[in-house]
């Protein structure tokens, strides 16, 4: 996901790990009609995707059951990839987000040896 310009994909940890990797993507995702409209009724949110539920605000695109369509699809990965700009602006929102979940976690570990060792 580094190495990549953009990126498709289902909601999910992996839309989690290619925001960690500051990729610029498009979240796709379709479910049996009955699971989908289950889903709508006792999941209050406005978003599927965790870049979005983390930014509060619809900064990935997110094409849902009737929606996810190969060409709309494309259509909404297209400028990420012809758009340096939109790009750029997801990347950077994409790094205050992943500073606001760091938990420091090599230092919590250093701290809990170091109280050890006490």
């Amino acid at each position: 996901m580094i190495a990549s310009d953009a990126a498709l994909l289902a909601s999910g940890t992996a839309a989690l790990e290619c925001m960690l990797a500051k990729c610029p993507m498009v979240v796709g995702y379709r479910m049996k009609p009955f699971t989908f409209w289950l889903a709508k009724r006792l999941v209050k949110t406005d978003y599927v995707s965790l870049p979005n539920l983390l930014a509060g605000r619809e900064l990935v695109k997110e094409l849902l059951q009737d929606e996810c369509q190969p060409q709309l699809l494309a259509d909404a990965l297209r400028p990420l990839l012809a758009d340096g700009k939109t790009s750029h602006e997801m990347h950077d929102t994409f790094r205050a987000l992943h500073q606001q979940i760091r938990c420091n976690a090599d230092e919590q570990a250093a701290d809990a040896v170091l109280e050890l060792v006490k």
